[in-house]
């Protein structure tokens, strides 16, 4: 499995794919070339209002300022849809194993985060993971997850990892994970419970 760049992953396999954006008649979507199973953008709604609603606000405030902000809500609305995670298209999902929880990140994930703006953990995005031992030691080989119900809490990120439909599952596994991004180790997980096989 490519560690070394996490950018776009297919959400059933995991493996990278090309990218998708919106097009101009609705939704855009792609056959990924590894599981021939579709995927597509995801479309966030705050940017979407954001370049509609923004230029319609200054234009009562000062009229000069129109064009300024609709370059501005539109330089931000393309820049959040470059960096949209991939997620299923219109496939029925199947069951698939889960995991709640609680993940550390280590100092350089800041630093990989200033120098590569793609890299962020969120809702949706697909990312590498190994299962260790006490030691640090891995018991399994490199699997992908899809991140849900992600948020943090005291200094944490705590979510639901999915295993993919159509990806590598780990034969062994143990309540601590390492989740990988550009080829580095960025932080560490402690499982905090397995979820049931369902969607």
């Amino acid at each position: 499995m490519n560690l070394k760049d996490n950018s776009y992953r297919c959400p059933w396999c995991g493996n990278i794919v090309e990218r998708v954006v919106p097009s101009r008649g609705g939704r855009n979507e792609k056959e990924c070339p590894y599981c021939h199973y579709n995927y597509t953008c995801k479309i966030r709604l705050l940017p979407v209002a954001v370049m509609f609603l923004t230029p319609f606000v200054f234009v009562f405030v000062a009229t000069e300022h129109l064009i300024l902000a609709s370059w501005i809500a539109g330089i931000y609305f393309i820049f959040d849809v470059y960096r949209s995670p991939m997620i299923r298209s219109r496939d029925k999902p199947m069951p698939t194993k889960g995991y709640t929880v609680k993940i550390e990140l280590y100092p350089n994930y800041w630093e990989l985060k200033l120098k590569h703006w793609k890299i962020m953990l969120e809702n949706d995005m697909i990312i590498p993971i190994v299962f260790i031992d006490n030691s640090g030691k891995a018991v399994s080989l490199p699997c992908c997850v899809r991140i849900e119900d992600g948020r943090w809490r005291k200094g944490l990120f705590e979510c639901d990892l999915k295993l993919l439909e159509f990806g590598e599952q780990p034969k062994n596994t143990s309540d601590r994970i390492y989740l990988y991004n550009m080829g580095k180790v960025i932080g560490i997980g402690e499982v905090v419970e397995e979820l049931k096989t369902s969607y």
